[in-house]
């Protein structure tokens, strides 16, 4: 859900911008450290590895396309996701976290 934020380790991540086209599907999550970071705590170090997991799932947790990570670029702030045309968009989409 756009602006509703999520509370991961050691940072929040929030859908910033959701973007579906003929195309291509494309997804801007924006991240914070969360209240107590520190400087030392990287972002890129912090955040990268859990947003790199993300898979898109719908509303009852099935992947919509397991072959595809999804994240194109990560640059400490924000992370950009790059999915596949939806033809038959489900009612609800969600980034969930896969080894």
């Amino acid at each position: 859900h756009p602006e509703q934020g999520t509370e991961l380790a050691g940072f929040t991540a929030k859908v910033k911008e959701a973007a579906f086209t003929p195309l291509l599907t494309y997804i801007t999550v924006e991240t914070e450290p969360k209240t107590g970071a520190t400087e030392s705590d990287d972002p890129l170090d912090v955040a990268a590895p859990l947003l790199q997991s993300l898979k898109l799932v719908d509303g009852n947790g099935t992947v919509l396309f397991a072959e595809k990570g999804g994240m194109e670029e990560y640059d400490g702030k924000k992370a950009h996701f790059v999915f596949p045309y939806i033809e038959n968009l489900p009612e609800s989409l969600f980034l969930a976290p896969f080894d």
